[in-house]
């Protein structure tokens, strides 16, 4: 018995198979350099983001620290507002006591201090003159009525 085994190629039907393969092949390529891009776009937006959210928490803090540091700006301004407001009053009261003492005679004498003598001559108010010599102030009259003061003596600065 002889055994005779037909081959039928089918060399028109392999060619278009192996096209339509190799298109498959192709396509396939285009389609894992496609993910590759789309993974290697993933991973560096994914490490984008953590920088991008590690600087928020970061400016979050320093402005957190900013307000901090304004508030205690803020409170130190106003404590120097205070305190210079005690100071100035400080200084006024000093200056009432430099003037008072300027006042005070060792003889026992009230020196009484007349500022603005002129304006108060021409507007006429509480003098009198006698000779053209401003010999007191009305008030000072009073006083030595009321409280029997031994002289007061004006003098014009």
């Amino acid at each position: 018995m002889s055994c005779h085994t037909t081959i039928t190629t089918y060399g028109g039907v392999d060619e278009t198979s192996h096209v339509s393969l190799q298109q498959l092949f192709e396509t396939m390529d285009i389609l894992i350099g496609g993910l590759n891009v789309i993974n290697d776009d993933t991973q560096r937006l994914t490490s984008e983001s953590f920088q991008y959210q590690h600087s928020l928490q970061s400016v979050s803090e320093d402005a957190s620290k900013l307000k901090i540091a304004i508030e205690a700006t803020h409170s130190s301004i106003n404590a120097h507002r205070t305190n210079q407001q005690i100071l100035e009053e400080s200084l006024n009261s000093c200056k009432q006591q430099l003037d008072d003492q300027k006042n005070i005679s060792i003889d026992g004498t009230l020196l009484w201090k007349i500022t603005n003598l002129q304006q108060k001559i021409d507007s006429g108010v509480v003098l009198e003159l006698i000779d053209s010599k401003v010999v007191t102030i009305k008030l000072a009259l009073f006083l030595i009525l009321i409280y029997r003061l031994p002289m007061i003596r004006s003098q014009a600065f």
